[in-house]
């Protein structure tokens, strides 16, 4: 039988120190509660028998951890790793844990403050390349095809959503890519850094098929996103004067070939899932197009073997478009020395951490640099790429099904998970307590530089989290928005695995990314090796460089070449010394990482991590002849955005009393019902306008105070301050997203 105790004296006993004093010293343990339910025996010899292991561990280590600080006190190294064939890796030990660095970056000589990364053993020096074989993202694949001896490469689920993953291996991978490149050749398109092949399809195998031919053949690659719309399409095909492009299916081919006219450069139209019958139909409705299907073409390349034309370094390998919220949609010049450079950084960083075996999820849409990188990054080691069925839906089954070993987030999918265990726990207390306990002594372990799933608390809490997503996970990423540090504590304690935040763009890759056994959040960590980080001065938002606050500007073997045909933005992005500018401001913190704070131009990004250009909305919903001023915000964390409304006395009354609301002006702000109704006639207004759902409000505050200069809402020229509307609104907005968003509760 378990004794009856404290939590303060059990939790002493699992971690080896003393807690502080608990104040329900009357309730019966809890962790025997849970132990006697999983009926794991001799707790207590178990507890005991950790701590001794722990002691000559430490022990043994302390000398070897000294001299490497001595040695190189920013550079961070695998002590200890323990695996196992069935679940990958158990635990890893890392030193020196970021808790315990005096500074992860370094500031060069001079007056600029420029930070580089702590890795690298020569700081002025940006890492470029993998190694002398691999300077190209094709090399990559031949890497690859050596380091996992011709292994299994690119898998899907076979039926989608409920069978098996079936596997293409690296041999038939290479092959493939030869296949496709040649077909294209075939197809009269050149070894050129004119020959433009664009790409718009889900993220599935045959996007990095696609993607390695056009870099063996030195042809540029143009992925494209569903979502860009018929307009920004258009632009884009026409303006890079694409040749061909690989379709998924004919329904979108058939929205292309609507508007042939526009773009008399494409010639050539690639279905990747089509039959004979679609293919003869849009033929004849389109009889000056070349219209194939991938299988057809790989066939043609097979009998028509051309040898490839390798690339430099320096030649481009793909354009990233921008996803064109503040205006026209600008192309990013991506070379290969841009994409090695920054998974040269990452293997720089991660060293032994990086596993040796597994897969990859990839789910991200396959137009984002940052899932480039990421297959990249696992090509290069010789890794399998799994992919989802098509359906985020099913993303978790998918995940389950393939047990990954990297698994890339995005911030939406994360706060999902951790509001799923939330609403699990629910008000139970016993739970609540148990997982708050769990959590701190995980971030514990994790100050230390140690991270595990093996420990009591994975045991009695995580292990069914672990599950949900494969319980093999030794790497997670997250990109694209900030994480709030509940979250991220959530994730970094529970999976028991190495979790990172990244900080990049289309332009950069990846500049700056938190470390190994990070317990910290709020910040984005260090530069990598790849590229410099300095802070300029923004006197007109009052952040100065030399107090370690600015605007972030990087420089380094990442940063791209400049927009494609696009002079204007180019010279208003990088200046004359070769910096980026990011429009991003950030705030060099104590420990030497770095922080994003605010930005530059009225651009924020929601939790989706699209961004978002609250002019134009705000623009949009001054139309209505009921708003007199408006502002419109939204934050990382966040998924919809929130707005304060001040009503036009007259017309809103007008309105009101039209709508079967009465009351004065300050009754009828207060009003919920009223609020819905000005909601949903917003939400017209915006439909209009072509807003996306996402760019539409979702909840409201109507006040009668008018923006004004004299309560710091309005500049002298009469603009709204944005900084500080949103520190006096900051109260307002918490309540609006604690209600919710009542725009979708309507629908």
């Amino acid at each position: 039988m378990f004794r009856r105790c404290t939590p303060d004296i059990v939790a002493a006993e699992v971690s080896g120190c003393v807690l502080e004093k608990m104040w329900c010293k009357s309730v019966p343990c809890l962790v025997d509660c849970f132990l006697q339910q999983m009926n794991v025996h001799h707790a207590k010899h178990f507890f005991k028998a950790t701590q001794r292991v722990n002691a000559v561990w430490e022990n043994s280590s302390k000398t070897s951890e000294l001299e490497m600080t001595a040695e190189h006190p920013r550079k961070q190294i695998v002590l200890k790793k323990t695996e196992s064939i069935q679940h990958g890796r158990k635990k890893i030990k890392i030193y020196p844990p970021p808790a315990r660095m005096l500074s992860q970056s370094v500031v060069l000589p001079g007056p600029e403050r420029i930070r580089a990364s702590g890795a690298s053993n020569n700081p002025e020096q940006y890492f470029q390349f993998l190694d002398d074989k691999t300077h190209t993202v094709c090399d990559t694949v031949v890497t690859g095809l050596h380091k996992s001896t011709s292994g299994e490469c690119l898998g899907l689920r076979s039926p989608l959503q409920t069978g098996k993953y079936k596997w293409i291996n690296y041999s038939e991978v290479s092959e493939r890519k030869d296949y496709i490149g040649s077909g294209l050749l075939k197809l009269g398109i050149h070894h050129s850094q004119e020959a433009m092949v664009g790409i718009c399809t889900r993220t599935r195998p045959e996007f990095v098929l696609v993607m390695l031919a056009c870099s063996r053949y030195s042809m540029v690659l143009v992925p494209l996103y569903h979502c860009f719309g018929s307009e920004n399409m258009t632009y884009i095909i026409d303006q890079v004067k694409m040749e061909a492009l690989f379709c998924e299916d004919s329904k979108f081919a058939m929205e292309i070939l609507e508007s042939k006219k526009l773009y008399p450069a494409l010639k050539h139209i690639v279905l990747i899932d089509a039959n004979e019958e679609e293919i003869a139909e849009l033929s004849a409705s389109y009889p000056e197009m070349n219209i194939i299907s991938l299988k057809d073409l790989e066939i043609s390349g097979k009998l028509n073997l051309q040898k490839p034309e390798k690339p430099k370094p320096d030649d481009l390998f793909c354009i990233c478009y921008t996803s064109g919220t503040t205006g026209i949609p600008k192309g990013v010049k991506v070379t290969h020395r841009n994409i090695l450079s920054c998974i040269a950084s990452l293997d720089a960083v991660l060293g032994e951490s990086i596993p040796k075996r597994g897969s990859l999820m990839c789910y991200l849409p396959c137009a984002h640099i940052y899932e480039i990188i990421n297959e990249v990054y696992c090509l290069f080691h010789g890794c399998q790429l799994g992919f989802y069925s098509g359906s985020t839906d099913t993303l978790l089954g998918d995940i389950a099904e393939l047990k990954p070993v990297v698994l890339p987030l995005v911030p939406k999918l994360m706060n999902l998970i951790y509001s799923g265990v939330k609403k699990k726990i629910g008000q139970n207390r016993l739970r609540r307590y148990l997982l708050h306990l769990s959590l701190q002594q995980k971030e514990r372990t994790l100050q230390k530089g140690i991270v595990s799933k093996t420990a009591i608390w994975d045991k009695l809490v995580f292990s069914k989290i672990q599950k949900t997503l494969g319980d093999s996970i030794q790497l997670i990423f997250t990109a694209s928005a900030p994480v709030s540090r509940e979250v991220m504590q959530f994730f970094r304690c529970s999976m028991g695995c190495l979790v990172f935040e990244v900080y990049g763009l289309s332009e950069v890759g990846a500049a700056a990314m938190t470390l190994m056994s990070e317990h910290d959040s709020g910040f984005v960590g260090p530069p990598l090796p790849c590229n410099h980080i300095k802070l300029v001065s923004v006197p007109e938002m009052s952040y100065v460089a030399e107090k370690d606050e600015g605007e972030i500007c990087i420089k380094g073997a990442n940063v791209f070449s400049g927009y494609f045909n696009n002079e204007e933005a180019t010279v208003e992005a990088i200046d004359a010394n070769g910096w980026y500018h990011t429009g991003d401001i950030g705030k060099w913190l104590p420990n030497g990482a770095l922080k994003i704070i605010d930005r530059k131009k009225h651009i924020f990004k929601l939790a989706q991590g699209e961004y978002i250009f609250p002019d134009k909305i705000e623009n949009t919903y001054l139309e209505s002849h009921i708003i007199s001023q408006i502002y419109v915000d939204g934050n990382s964390d966040q998924e919809f955005l929130v707005g304060v409304i001040v009503p036009d006395t007259k017309a809103f009354l007008s309105w009101a009393q039209e709508e079967g609301f009465t009351g004065d002006l300050e009754t009828l702000c207060q009003n919920k019902e009223l609020k819905k109704a000005l909601l949903n006639m917003l939400q017209k207004v915006g439909k209009e306008r072509h807003l996306t759902s996402i760019q539409q409000v979702g909840n409201i505050y109507l006040t009668t105070e008018p923006f004004s200069q004299e309560n710091g809402l309005l500049t002298p020229t009469m603009k709204l301050k944005r900084t500080g509307a949103r520190k006096k609104f900051e109260q307002v907005f918490q309540k609006l997203y604690e209600e919710g968003n009542l725009c979708s509760k309507n629908q």
